[in-house]
Formats: C-alpha cells, sequence, structure tokens
C-alpha cells in the first residue's frame, strides 16, 4: 500500500492488510493503526502497535519510519502516563536520528523526553534533555517554534531546581524566539511562567509587569477565558504588593467573566483568593462565607486537593473567630479525609490539622483533650518533611496545657524539649509561652536566669504580634514599692489557656 492508500484506509482494511504486508509497508500499516489508536486515547493498544512499527523498521532498515514510531511511542505511553518509559522511547527515537538532516525531528524527540522526565519529577534530567533539545532546534537554520519550546522546558526545569534567576532568562530567550515567530499567545504564556517566578522571588515590580502585559495580550484573544485568567493573576500580584482593594475589584471582574463563561472551576479560584485578601483585611465572616462556596465549586469540579485547602483555611478562620467546638470538628474532618490519601502533601496536612484541632481545644480550655491528642501522634518513622515543625508546635500545645492544669514538672520538659530543638531564628508561634513557662520555674530565686527567659518571652509576643501578652509580661520588670517582691512575681498567674 502506497502511504496515500494507508492515509485513507479505515481501521478495518488496514487491519486486514496486515495478514498480508511485511518489511517496510507492514511497519507503516502499524504506524498508522497506532497513531489512530493513540488519537482515540487507547493507549494500551496504541502501544503495542508503535513497539511493533518500530521493531518491523529496524528489522527492514527503514529507519525514518522506525524513528518516527518510537517518537509516537513516546507520546502514547506520555499519555498512559507511564513516564519513564516514555522518555525512554523519546530518548530512543532521538538516537535514530543521526543523520545531517535530523536536527529537527532530534530537537523534537529530546523535548519529549524532557517533558516526560520534567513531569516525572526528575528536574535534573529534563534540564539535560531540554538544553540538548535547544542546541539542536537552535541550530537549524529557519526560526522555529521549537527552539522556543525548548527554551520554555528549560526554563521550566530550572526553577524546579531552584535556579530562579537561570530561568528567567531562559524565559526570556523563549520570548524571543516566539516574537520572532510572531506568536503572541505563546509570548503570554511564556510570560505568564515568569510571572509565577517574578512572585516566588518577591519581585513585585516584575511581576506587575508581566501581570500586565499578559493582561493587555488576553485582552487581543478571541476568548474571555484569557482575559479572566490575565485579570486572576493580576490580582495575585495586587494581593502580593498589599493592594487589597485592587485585588478585590480584579477578582470581580474576573469572576463575573468566568461566570459569563460558565467556568466553574475559574470561579472557585477567584473565590478562594478573595477569601484570602478578606482574611488579611480581618474580614473573617466574610471570608469564611466566600470560602465556604470556593470548597463546593471546587468539589463538584473535581479538584479534592484545593477543596481540602479551603476546609483548612476554614477551619484557621472558625478558630480565629472563636468559634472553637467548630473549628475543631472542621479539623477532625480533614485528619479523616487526609489518612485516606497516599501522597506526602496529605499526609503532612493531616498534621497540621492534628496540631491545630489541639490548638482549638487550648483555646476552649479543654487541656485535657489537648494532651489525649497529643497521644495520638503518628509514628514519626514515617513522617513528612517538616512533620518536627508539626511536632513542635503541638509539644508546645501540650507544654501550655499541662501549665494550665497545674503540672509545672511535665509543662517545664515539654517546653525545654521545644527549646532546645529551636533557635531565636525559627521558633515555633507558642514560643513565647515557652519561654514564660521556663521563667515560672526560677520566678523563687530571681535573677539573670529568669530574667533572660522572661525578656525571651516579651521579645517573641511582641514579634507575633501579641502586644497584650508582652505588656503583661513587662509588668514584672516595672519599679515598684518593693522591687523584690515585684521581681518575683508568679507568671503562671498569667493564665495561658486564654491566649
Amino acid at each position: 500500500m502506497t502511504p496515500e492508500e494507508i492515509d485513507q484506509a479505515s481501521n478495518a482494511e488496514l487491519w486486514a492488510q496486515l495478514g498480508s504486508v511485511e518489511g517496510s509497508e507492514r511497519a507503516a500499516v502499524l504506524l498508522e493503526l497506532g497513531e489512530r489508536a493513540a488519537d482515540d486515547r487507547d493507549y494500551g493498544q496504541a502501544t503495542s502497535l508503535l513497539e511493533e512499527a518500530a521493531s518491523v523498521g529496524l528489522a527492514s532498515e527503514d529507519q525514518r519510519l522506525a524513528r518516527v514510531a518510537q517518537y509516537r511511542l513516546g507520546g502514547a505511553l506520555f499519555g498512559a502516563q507511564d513516564l519513564a518509559a516514555s522518555a525512554q522511547a523519546y530518548a530512543e527515537a532521538a538516537a535514530l536520528c543521526d543523520g545531517p538532516n535530523d536536527g529537527s525531528d532530534r530537537a523534537a524527540a529530546l523535548w519529549g523526553r524532557a517533558d516526560a522526565l520534567r513531569v516525572s519529577g526528575d528536574f535534573a534530567g529534563a534540564l539535560e534533555a531540554a538544553i540538548e533539545s535547544r542546541a539542536f532546534a537552535e541550530a537549524e537554520a529557519q526560526p522555529s517554534r521549537l527552539a522556543g519550546d525548548a527554551c520554555f522546558q528549560q526554563a521550566r526545569a530550572l526553577y524546579f531546581l531552584d535556579r530562579e534567576a537561570e530561568a528567567l532568562a531562559a524565559c526570556r530567550d523563549a520570548r524571543n524566539h516566539m516574537r520572532a515567530l510572531g506568536l503572541t499567545s505563546d509570548v503570554a504564556v511564556i510570560d505568564d511562567f515568569a510571572l509565577t517566578v517574578c512572585l516566588y522571588l518577591g519581585n513585585l515590580d516584575q511581576a506587575m509587569d508581566l501581570a500586565t502585559s499578559c493582561h493587555i495580550l488576553a485582552k487581543t484573544s478571541s476568548t474571555t477565558d484569557d482575559d479572566a485568567y490575565a485579570m486572576r493573576r493580576l490580582a495575585e500580584v495586587h494581593i502580593q504588593r498589599g493592594d487589597h482593594d485592587e485585588a478585590l475589584d480584579m477578582l470581580e471582574q474576573a469572576r463575573a467573566r468566568y461566570r459569563e463563561d460558565d467556568r466553574t472551576f475559574g470561579i472557585a479560584r477567584c473565590d478562594q483568593l478573595r477569601g484570602d485578601v478578606l482574611s488579611e483585611l480581618g474580614r473573617f465572616e466574610e471570608s469564611l462565607t466566600v470560602l465556604t462556596e470556593a470548597r463546593v465549586l471546587f468539589d463538584a469540579t473535581g479538584d479534592d486537593r484545593s477543596a481540602l485547602k479551603c476546609d483548612m483555611d476554614r477551619a484557621i478562620l472558625l478558630h480565629l473567630l472563636h468559634r472553637f467546638d467548630e473549628a475543631a470538628r472542621q479539623n477532625r474532618l480533614i485528619i479523616d479525609t487526609c489518612a485516606e490519601a497516599d501522597d506526602a502533601m496529605a499526609v503532612n496536612w493531616g498534621r497540621w490539622a492534628l496540631v491545630r484541632m489541639a490548638d482549638n481545644h487550648l483555646a476552649a480550655g479543654d487541656f485535657e483533650r489537648v494532651l489525649e491528642i497529643a497521644q495520638t501522634w503518628p509514628d514519626p518513622t514515617d513522617a513528612p518533611q517538616d512533620a518536627e515543625q508539626a511536632y513542635l508546635a503541638l509539644t508546645a500545645l501540650r507544654a501550655r496545657a499541662y501549665d494550665a492544669l497545674g503540672r509545672q514538672d511535665q509543662a517545664l520538659e515539654a517546653a525545654n524539649e521545644v527549646l532546645r530543638a529551636t533557635s531565636m531564628s525559627n521558633l515555633p508561634r507558642d514560643a513565647g509561652h515557652m519561654f514564660e513557662i521556663r521563667a515560672a520555674a526560677h520566678s523563687d530565686e530571681g535573677g539573670p536566669a529568669w530574667e533572660h527567659d522572661l525578656t525571651r518571652a516579651i521579645a517573641v509576643h511582641l514579634a507575633a504580634g501579641d502586644v497584650d501578652r508582652a505588656t503583661a509580661l513587662s509588668a514584672h520588670f516595672m519599679p515598684g514599692d518593693d522591687a523584690e517582691e515585684q521581681l518575683k512575681l508568679d507568671l503562671v498567674d498569667l493564665d495561658p489557656g486564654r491566649h
């Protein structure tokens, strides 16, 4: 069969031909069937057909057909989420591109390998493949979109390797390639990623320039969805700059556009950001309402992770509103949800929800319940990366519960455990109370140890914004009729359960 006949034949006709063709012709029929299966997302059948097509092509010494089949195999395996096999298939396709005119094909295969490795989390491998892809693409006489794509792939790998300055430089190169070809939509995509890098670095002026550029480009596109997304991103920059009114206005506009197009996920993301802004403004009741709506929308679209993040923020707001019982119930639901998940982030979120639930009960004055919760801390041998911080936060709450119950020896032991594991540069939120507990242990004798811990307690409370607590403690240093007696004031009288 000729290439034209293969292209125009039905699937049934192609299958019928397999029994009577061989060599390159058989490989060509297998390739066509494999590509059609991949287009139909039947990746299992596509993989089988394309593997055979590549093998038959090599056996018949048709290297061009073999490398095309191998390249398509990489795409089918990527679609099946077999990323390691996809990266290997792309590498084998690149190796078959060894002719003087094969630069573009090799660049494309290496780009595919870089993409599979990046998605799998092998950012170093992705960077290596992207750099090689870029070199072959830029060596071609004619400008190509592939060169820009390779630069962009390089930028994303660099970002995830914490090489942000290099990532921005690669974004600039990618952008220049796309600009030269007049691909404004691709320029906007690259600028949007550069915006993410700048927000991470805190380069807010550059982030604002990029967000504004993306917004302008979006307004010239044919879809309102692009415009809505660009407005939402511009709002994110306003949020980091502290421009709350501007952020809320932009989010309202974006939300209205998403609603016109019935884009539920976009509406949910806008509501989530609105909730964050309202919380920063201290408008906790409004924030709670908006985040509740966002949570419902995320759940309806199947975005369980974003829904869970909304649940965590809602639990914090309930605590800030002194609705401690509701906050504790919310955290209990989060813990149960995370226990059913098998990814590290969910495990981590579950542990922090446990800490916050203990904090809910401490604030409500149920100190015995705090101690019960502390006893349920999971096995430390199966801990996520920042489990130590969560454990220390829980230990600090345990120390405060012991102190409130008058069990000073146990309170001091727990407080010392927290303070030994931290320094003044990475103190947990409740560190001020830990210094108080330790100061109380020296209150009878007074002296340098007492003064040292009490001074630190005051400093840490001020840094945490608890001015009332710091002021109350400062009274211990105020001159009075009997300075000696003033120096020996018992800190336990300042009930830690109320703060």
